[in-house]
């Protein structure tokens, strides 16, 4: 009986030094379990620096017999990092010297700044003590989905004309205006993978033009339907893009660790409040 006492107590007292060691060190627990690590503590590895790149063609640019080619990169090695800076070229310029009744001609640069970010899901933070605090991480649609937007500028040059009958344009443009998409993963290799990216640009234009008709061969400028600089009076819409991105780092792979650490604080203080 001695003993069983004796055993009764130690276990009690090891039950007690565990509780109050519990109690001392509270930390926060997740249970939500994230693909590809999506919480990570700071100070975790930072990416290389190929990783930070990418490159794409546009296939909606390249269906209106536009070659164009972009690059972008990540502004940042953090782990954390979810802005990135990018700029598309195309151009498609016939130099022929025979005049033409139907003529399209591009050239353009278009810088953009983007941030990305999943879409969102509330997943619950358990806290010992029986406290429990909901906590946005992360998600989309389809948890593989990269969401951003951004801000773009773009200036070039064009000259059109589509037919005998209508007048062609001859000028120069700069616009700047917000962008809004997704990339999807499509493909992964063994040292890089393809992304699907689909976006829209739109914004305001300003531009100048030379109007000109196409008759016995030659083109002639139409003075009174000429334009100096001016900006349009409606929103234009500069680039549907579907393109396909090749990256050493699946987009599947980025812009999904969020500091746990900065999330606690965050929701501790709206508890507080």
């Amino acid at each position: 009986m001695k003993k069983f006492t004796a055993l009764l107590a130690a276990a009690v007292g090891m039950m007690a030094a565990v509780t109050v060691t519990a109690q001392e060190g509270v930390k926060p627990v997740s249970i939500y379990q994230a693909p590809v690590n999506v919480l990570q503590s700071a100070g975790n590895g930072r990416c290389r620096f190929v990783d930070l790149w990418s490159v794409r063609v546009n296939t909606v640019d390249f269906l209106a017999t536009i070659p164009n080619i972009g690059a972008e990169v990540d502004l940042s090695r953090s782990p954390y990092n979810r802005v990135s800076f990018g700029v598309d070229a195309r151009c498609r310029w016939n130099c022929r010297r025979t005049p033409t009744s139907y003529l399209l001609n591009v050239m353009a640069v278009k810088p953009e700044l983007k941030y990305w970010w999943r879409g969102n899901s509330v997943s619950r933070i358990a806290w010992y003590g029986g406290l429990y605090a909901d906590c946005l991480l992360y998600t989309s649609p389809s948890p593989r989905d990269a969401w951003y937007g951004g801000l773009y500028a773009e200036g070039g040059k064009y000259k059109y004309k589509f037919g005998r009958t209508r007048d062609g344009r001859n000028g120069y443009m700069y616009g700047a205006g917000i962008s809004a998409g997704f990339a999807r993963p499509l493909y992964q290799y063994r040292r890089a993978a393809l992304d699907l990216e689909v976006g829209l640009s739109a914004g305001f234009l300003s531009t100048k033009y030379d109007a000109y008709d196409f008759e016995e061969g030659s083109y002639h400028v139409i003075q009174d339907k000429s334009e100096d600089w001016h900006v349009l009076p409606y929103p234009v819409a500069s680039q549907l893009r579907v393109a396909f991105v090749l990256r050493s780092m699946s987009v599947n792979d980025k812009y999904r660790k969020v500091s746990e650490r900065k999330l606690i604080r965050r929701q501790e203080r709206r508890m507080k409040d």
